[in-house]
């Protein structure tokens, strides 16, 4: 267990020999081949002699003890070089060249200026490097791991400032929102410890984000840095390359959601044996916490590139249901299918588990985005941005300025009621119509813009601008369980849309 039983920070630090060795390429060509034999080679017959052991006498447990220690020392200079490539990732600088210019693996290294750095930019984090825990996994001739069970965290690298207040403020999220930013700078007046406590924990979240956006975890830039985004790259990357299995338990969104597309295509492209099985955690009968997330198990197998089948189940809102279903044979579709159903490669939530059949023909169909050069496609737009463009909004009075448009949010329509009279703010058209011609025009540039498509002189009409006419709104899905997953209207014109 003195082996085994490690603690760490699994996400920042060196995953496998590999993440190592491009770094060091990307400095310039290494001097020494950086490959498990030479940075881990020297612990082998350690490692060798520790394994052999036995515990069953005080001497036997002893022998072990120091086989293993020799082991671990024998690694030490390759550590050393694991944290300044995780330090100078972690910095945003390139390896340093007395480093990447190294004629063979040097003991020096511990205590080399270079490392101090990095451990300085690394702060408290605590980077765990699997090739220098676990050397024997590394060192066999198809390295990595065989089997990887887990259950990882689901928490956003971010902090959101309402939800640091609603924790001291029981209530706070229930009430308007011109009356929760009230309600706020009233906490930061009367209790100076916690709006420090609160720029203490902005700081080390943004350590973290920084951690995980530079790291080897594709995509963690699009939307908010997740650490189960992270841990899924990192057990893709930690299985073994042909046959190494994985089972783990992720959210909903980590099979839907745009920042884990690449994490997909990885697996429905280099997987076999994929298996999803959704589960709603209605009345907590799978985990102790909010009885609306949807859960997701996911258990495939490492191979060669190819073309995998998956397999569909649920969603069980019940053990019982659960175990009906698993006795019943799954939806199967194929990888390359599963990729043609949208840009992101998601896979969908259905409202029951009888629903997989009908979901099956209605992708016979074509999807609305589809562009074939014929005929109309859909493209959706967010208008404003509840965050970024507040600037822009009026969230403190409680009626309509004077020639004042209203924000609608969600709640601001539902179907067949375009203009339920509940809003999110209000804002000046005179500021906000040429802020949103300006955002329109430069979509031109960006192929990611559904104004990219429209002819230049169309857009330069300020007469065209959406929220001069009616227009069709959608309310994202609220719950992904709702019996009604999407709330449609053709709402007024003269009003901004956020979110």
């Amino acid at each position: 267990m003195d082996h085994n039983l490690v603690h760490g920070n699994s996400l920042i630090g060196i995953g496998h020999v590999e993440e190592a060795r491009e770094a060091i390429a990307a400095a310039g060509d290494p001097l020494f081949p950086i490959d498990p034999a030479h940075l881990l080679g020297q612990a082998q017959g350690s490692l060798i002699r520790f394994r052999r052991a036995l515990d069953e006498s005080p001497a036997e447990l002893r022998g072990a003890r120091l086989a293993l220690r020799a082991a671990m020392e024998k690694i030490q200079p390759a550590a050393a070089l694991f944290d300044i490539i995780t330090g100078c990732r972690m910095a945003g600088e390139s390896i340093p060249d007395e480093v990447a210019k190294l004629s063979r693996l040097d003991a020096r290294l511990s205590r080399s200026p270079a490392r101090a750095r990095a451990l300085q930019a690394l702060g408290e984090l605590t980077p765990f490097h699997f090739p220098a825990a676990f050397p024997e996994v590394f060192l066999r001739a198809e390295p990595g791991f065989d089997v990887i069970v887990g259950n990882p965290p689901w928490q956003e690298a971010t902090l959101e400032e309402d939800a640091f207040w609603a924790r001291h403020a029981p209530g706070l999220r229930a009430l308007p929102q011109r009356d929760q930013e009230r309600e706020k700078a009233r906490l930061r007046r009367r209790r100076p410890d916690l709006a420090r406590q609160y720029e203490r924990e902005l700081r080390e979240a943004e350590v973290l984000r920084q951690a995980l956006t530079r790291g080897p975890f594709p995509g963690m830039g699009t939307g908010d840095p997740d650490l189960y985004k992270a841990f899924c790259w990192r057990f893709w990357q930690l299985a073994r390359p042909e046959g190494g299995r994985i089972g783990v338990v992720l959210p909903r969104s980590a099979l839907n959601a745009k920042g884990s597309t690449e994490f997909r295509q990885a697996f429905l492209g280099s997987g076999k044996d994929i298996a999803v099985t959704v589960l709603v955690n209605t009345g907590n009968w799978v985990f102790d916490m909010e009885p609306r997330y949807t859960i997701g198990l996911l258990s495939l197998a490492k191979d060669r590139p190819s073309n995998p089948t998956v397999a569909i189940r649920g969603p069980y809102a019940s053990l019982e249901r659960y175990n009906a279903g698993m006795e019943r044979e799954p939806a199967v579709f194929d990888g390359e299918q599963v990729r043609s159903w949208n840009d992101t490669a998601s896979l969908p939530l259905l409202p029951s588990e009888e629903s997989i059949e009908i979901f099956a023909r209605l992708r016979r169909a074509p999807r609305l985005d589809l562009d074939d050069g014929r005929s109309w496609r859909a493209r959706p737009h967010r208008e404003l941005d509840a965050t970024n463009d507040k600037k822009y909004m009026d969230l403190k009075s409680k009626t309509c300025p004077e020639g004042f448009w209203p924000v609608f949010k969600g709640e601001s329509f539902d179907l067949w009621t375009p203009d339920t009279g509940s809003y999110y703010a209000w804002a000046d058209p005179e500021k906000l119509l040429p802020v949103l011609q300006e955002k329109r025009l430069a979509g031109l540039k960006r192929a990611n813009s559904p104004f990219h498509e429209f002819h230049v002189e169309e857009l330069r009409k300020k007469q065209s601008l959406p929220c001069l006419h009616a227009r069709i709104a959608f309310r994202d899905v609220s719950r992904a369980t709702d019996s009604r997953t999407m709330r449609t209207a053709l709402v007024p014109p003269n009003v901004f849309l956020a979110n």
